[in-house]
């Protein structure tokens, strides 16, 4: 485009007014050409603002998705975690159930042999409380 307003055809004439002022003029075909530059310039500067409206749209979207990808990543180290100390409560419960039924079958044992001994030795008092 450069090449082209450089020629000849394109160049500007210099005329001096009647009252010494010095005027920059254009052929119809070069104002005509200037104008319909003027137009695409003026389009193409609402598009590249138009463009720039739409980054800016898609780099908040972007930055709301990693927050919200950053937030989702949080709340399952979080589950995770929650689970972690779940089982290790779970696991510790089963440990306490396992040591009580450890308790009673001990109980229930001595419970017998408390219940064996008391009857021996109730029967051996109450043969030598009959032989007297």
């Amino acid at each position: 485009m450069l090449l082209i307003l450089s020629l000849k055809n394109y160049s500007q004439t210099t005329i001096l007014s009647k009252t010494g002022d010095t005027l920059f003029c254009f052929t119809q075909p070069q104002a005509k050409f200037l104008l319909k530059q003027a137009y695409r310039v003026l389009q193409l500067d609402t598009t590249l603002k138009v463009c720039q409206a739409v980054n800016l749209n898609f780099e908040e979207d972007l930055r709301l998705a990693n927050a919200m990808i950053t937030n989702q990543q949080q709340q399952l180290f979080n589950r995770q975690e929650v689970l972690g100390l779940k089982d290790y409560e779970i696991d510790n419960l089963k440990a306490q159930v396992k040591k009580g039924q450890k308790e009673v079958r001990r109980q229930k044992v001595f419970k017998w042999i408390a219940i064996g001994v008391g009857g021996a030795v109730s029967g051996v008092l109450g043969v030598a409380y009959l032989k007297k």
